[in-house]
């Protein structure tokens, strides 16, 4: 099974699939009826009820527990962001996601992000070959007007002391250093983007567990674990780790996925080291 032993009870989604029809008043026409609901408020659902409000329409954003939970994959102390895509349509999401991210952080007037710079670092002997990953992220860079220097294990060592790139035997390793990396406070960051939301207009709903759907041409209900009908001309599922069973079990849709459990690890420094290894003098890294 996709998901571990407990998401059952967590995920609360399903008794029975998305129906057409079925007993369902014209959710358009309905009194009260909201321009769009969004299920899963990590942090993707809750930016999604952020840009749909700031659009101006209703919206309602649910979750089955409190905002910056543990349960899923939105929290934790950080999360990098880098530069370190090939693709332009990536490098484009990065550059317009980090201006939404100062905006929120703008408008919380508290940190939610830092940023690091960072290293991307691979064998010096890549290069040339189909292995030179930092090659080809360089040439993206030039073309781009991407700040970046390329780094040897010496230059490593010395602008970053947190650092010793040695390789296995006697093969050594080179980085491309990029100014613009950075690390996001994921827990604050989302429970920013719940109350940015609001701010915005969205109606908050917090351990609400979605039981059903139900639709017609006209809209959608959502029926909650209490009985409570919502009704919405349209729903957005932001179910991050529940995908797999909520989209079988409310739309009948197999969507395979593995859930995973990433343990997280903290280093602490040699004795006797007094360089400071934390975001505001170490780079992040790949």
């Amino acid at each position: 099974h996709p998901f571990p032993p407990h998401t059952g009870a967590m995920l609360g989604y399903a008794v029975r699939r998305l129906v057409p029809g079925r007993g369902l008043r014209a959710a358009s026409t309905a009194a009260g009826a909201l321009d769009v609901a969004v299920v899963g408020g990590g942090v993707m659902g809750s930016w999604a009820a952020a840009r749909v409000a700031a659009r101006g329409a209703s919206c309602m954003l649910l979750d089955q527990f409190e905002p910056g939970h543990e349960n899923g994959s939105s929290h934790g102390d950080g999360r990098i962001y880098r530069f370190a895509y090939e693709e332009d349509v990536y490098l484009d999401m990065m550059g317009l996601s980090l201006q939404h991210w100062h905006s929120l952080q703008d408008f919380v007037g508290s940190p939610l992000l830092a940023t690091t710079g960072g290293l991307s670092i691979n064998y010096a002997s890549a290069r040339g070959s189909a292995n030179d990953k930092l090659s080809r992220l360089q040439n993206v860079y030039e073309k781009r007007g991407l700040a970046h220097e390329r780094l040897d294990a010496g230059a490593v060592a010395e602008r970053f002391p947190q650092f010793s790139l040695r390789g296995r035997g006697s093969e050594t390793l080179e980085a491309l250093y990029q100014p613009d990396f950075g690390v996001l406070f994921a827990t604050k960051c989302v429970t920013a983007a719940w109350k940015y939301a609001e701010s915005l207009g969205a109606k908050l709903r917090p351990n609400t567990t979605l039981q059903s759907l139900t639709q017609d041409a006209s809209g959608v209900v959502l029926t909650t674990a209490s009985g409570e009908e919502i009704l919405a001309r349209k729903v957005i599922l932001a179910p991050g780790a529940w995908l797999s069973g909520m989209a079988d079990c409310l739309l009948g849709l197999k969507i395979p996925t593995q859930v995973t459990a990433e343990t997280v690890s903290y280093f602490a420094r040699k004795d006797g080291c007094n360089v400071d290894h934390t975001y505001n003098s170490m780079p992040v890294f790949i």
